[in-house]
């Protein structure tokens, strides 16, 4: 028997895949002895699309709650435990430093995560605290802005719902008067958010809460607030609707006023907030309807007041149309009265900043010409903007005057990426963070007046690093397309075939890969004194929208080929060996990893992947999966499945492959991409690994944790730390 697809044409080309899974539970050559690999039963289920039967012999492992894989669950970790035993030394040690490295990494969080655990942070007139008090409960604290009178606000782990979980604020918005607070907590990491209204001047909650949300952002509007809700209130419904919903204060959220219903197929809506002069979040709020019939449209929130509701969103009038085509990014960057700034590639395909009047339908004044830079990130203080450009690897900063007139330039080591754009009004400057693959970062201000720029956290940036040195290579891909890449080492190494190398990959969504600090990256470079490399691929956005569509939907082969030509140039030029190769990657990148692994084997010595999508064919099937579907196409449509079967990691195992080691992580509480992935293809793969002496397939589930983690710092630092101790053993360094 095959996990190869084979196809039985007939008529005009219909196929018949046949997906025949065997389990053995040999024992493996890198397995203790007495050890297997826990056995995974398989049910008759089958789906057919477009003439093709795709077997799924573990659809099974998609029902979460059921008792069959809690006790599958169980078996894996008792595997794990044993594993463990060839790496305790390594892990221990490991464990025991990493937490030192954890108070680095919340340095990239401050100017973009407002209310993580410990954080103190200013909003509305107050100052809020979150604070550990006596038996490790939670508690929110403010204080008014000149006083000393600090009050409890918030007692987060009063809504525990059970005793192990875990409780953090996500954000804190004050009505226009100061005399509320909406709280937006989330629960084990996940996506979902739930929104406590508290009475300031009492310091009690309202008895106001509404559930659902996905997103941070609520809007305050006179009696209540706007937010977006989507459909499916429980942790892994499959949402297939959104509604920009209005809560009135003192009312239950069963009475709420939905404004308009969108499936997520035909639009996404969002709330969003532009960076601005005033601190009214009222004044700022934006509704954006994106529209899959070919238009984005921005409206004041200004104009959704409960008149309007009777209406629906789609017959107010917006101030700004976009059309949605594939080339085109538009997103506003700062809104003050009837005016906005807003960064658009239409005819500048590496970027320019527009002015628009909310008063005049798509009246645009052009204020940042496109440069031969490509242009990431803008804000606005008072008469000055700051503009974040990034060409050949090297970040750069702009000082402008509103009128697009360049005052003074501030320009980083290449290796080294600026980050994080933001405004402090209170200080009156320009704050951003900046970090690279080998140091954890430092975030500095600027001051727009005085042009001096100040060094605020973190360790200083040296203007050239003696230990460590990023340079940027290009190699040609699969087609011959030039991709840049980031390869990072020790100035004094020596390369050869036996250097452990960690390459890491993402390249979907339009997300850029640029310089960045983790423990892995460290681990590799300081104690396995190895390289790091981080290719630019296609389905990023590290060359604005056509490079993201050169990987994206029907092309999204050509992020896997990039990818695997990022290996064969690492081991012709001599930096490694496909023995001391690992491959990193998480979500999107996750998907990247194993899909590189299923296609070229012979070149990884073994595979990290965090959350990834394996399986193609049902990748719309759970939570918010359905928002991916202009990234990945639906399986509904003829040419989108033949296109996900091609390369579905899932969907191309093959019995009789050697294929590399590979731990699989996934969090229990991810709604984002759903554990099944993980566990089906961890099932799939111990089934055929079983059978043979090669690697070794690990299924590695962190606790009360989500997409991006778990909040309790323990179960992250304990999940990193099995993760290098496993990577350590197998690239024996």
């Amino acid at each position: 028997m095959s996990f190869s697809f084979s196809r039985l044409h007939s008529g005009r080309c219909t196929a018949v895949v046949l997906v025949l899974l065997l389990f053995c539970s040999a024992l493996h050559a890198q397995i203790p002895p007495g050890s297997s690999y826990p056995e995974a039963a398989t049910v008759d289920q089958a789906d057919t699309y477009h003439g093709t039967v795709v077997q799924d012999p573990f659809r099974w492992l998609e029902d979460l709650d059921s008792d069959e894989v809690k006790a599958w669950r169980e078996e894996q970790d008792d595997f794990l435990d044993r594993i463990r035993r060839k790496y305790l030394r390594s892990y221990t040690g490991l464990l025991a430093s990493i937490s030192v490295d954890y108070t680095h990494r919340l340095f990239g969080h401050t100017m973009h995560d407002i209310a993580s655990v410990k954080r103190v942070w200013r909003q509305g007139g107050y100052t809020f605290r979150l604070q550990e008090i006596a038996n490790h409960k939670m508690m929110l604290f403010y204080t008014p802005e000149g006083s000393s009178d600090t009050k409890p606000l918030l007692q987060v782990d009063e809504l525990r719902a059970y005793r192990d979980e875990i409780i953090r604020v996500s954000s804190v918005y004050m009505n226009e008067e100061d005399t509320r607070a909406a709280v937006v907590v989330r629960r084990s990491g996940t996506d979902l958010r739930e929104v406590h209204v508290v009475d300031l001047e009492s310091g009690t909650p309202t008895g106001d809460v509404v559930e659902g949300l996905r997103s941070n952002l609520v809007g305050w509007c006179k009696d209540g607030f706007y937010y977006v809700q989507f459909s499916g209130s429980d942790l892994f419904d499959r949402v297939q609707e959104q509604r920009l919903m209005y809560h009135t204060l003192g009312t239950e959220q069963k009475d709420d006023i939905q404004i308009v219903r969108q499936e997520v197929t035909d639009g996404i809506l969002s709330l969003s907030v532009p960076t601005s002069d005033s601190v009214r979040l009222h004044e700022t709020l934006l509704v954006e309807f994106v529209s899959k019939h070919g238009s984005r449209k921005f409206f004041n929130a200004a104009q959704l007041h409960i008149g309007h509701t009777g209406e629906g969103l789609p017959e107010l009038q917006p101030y700004l149309t976009i059309p949605l085509e594939d080339n085109i990014d538009f997103r506003v960057l700062y809104k003050e009265d009837d005016e906005i700034l807003a960064y658009s590639n239409v005819g500048a395909p590496n970027g320019q900043v527009l002015r628009y009047n909310t008063r005049m339908r798509n009246q645009a004044k052009l204020i940042i010409p496109e440069f031969q830079e490509r242009l990431e990130d803008v804000a606005r203080l008072g008469e000055y903007l700051f503009a974040v450009y990034l060409m050949d690897g090297v970040s750069s900063g702009y000082l402008l005057d509103t009128l697009g007139e360049t005052i003074n330039q501030v320009r980083f080591p290449e290796g080294y990426s600026l980050a994080n754009l933001a405004v402090d009004y209170d200080d009156s400057t320009f704050v951003y963070y900046v970090t690279s693959f080998f140091q954890p970062g430092c975030v500095y201000s600027f001051h727009p007046r005085t042009k001096i720029v100040d060094h605020l956290y973190g360790e200083p940036l040296q203007e050239t690093d003696i230990h460590y040195i990023t340079k940027i290579v290009e190699y040609p891909s699969k087609d011959g397309t030039m991709i840049p890449m980031y390869i990072t080492h020790r100035r004094d190494m020596e390369r050869d075939a036996n250097t452990p190398l960690l390459l890491y990959g993402y390249g979907g969504f339009g997300v850029s890969t640029k310089p960045f600090y983790s423990y892995f990256n460290d681990h590799i470079l300081r104690r396995g004194k190895g390289i790091m490399a981080a290719p630019c691929i296609r389905g990023g956005g590290e060359f604005g929208q056509a490079w993201h569509n050169a990987g994206r939907r029907l092309n999204k082969q050509n992020t896997f080929d990039d990818f695997i030509a990022a290996a064969e140039y690492l081991i012709e030029e001599g930096y490694t060996s496909p023995e001391k190769l690992a491959i990193q990657g998480g979500s999107h990148g996750g998907l990247l990893v194993t899909a590189a692994m299923t296609q070229r084997p012979e070149l990884f010595g073994a595979v990290i992947a965090e959350a990834p999508v394996t399986d193609m064919i049902r990748h719309s099937q759970h939570t918010t999966r359905g928002l991916s579907l202009d990234e990945y196409g639906s399986p509904q449509d003829s040419v989108d499945f033949f296109n996900l079967l091609s390369y579905s990691p899932l969907h191309n195992l093959k019995e009789g492959v050697a294929y590399p080691p590979i731990i699989l992580v996934t969090g229990d509480h991810d709604d984002r991409v759903h554990p099944s992935h993980s566990f089906k293809f961890a099932a799939a793969l111990q089934a055929i690994m079983g059978q043979q002496e090669s690697g070794q397939v690990l299924l590695k589930v962190t606790e009360q944790a989500g997409h991006s983690g778990s909040d309790n710092d323990r179960y992250d630092q304990e999940k990193d730390a099995y993760i290098m101790a496993w990577l350590k053993y197998h690239l024996d360094f």
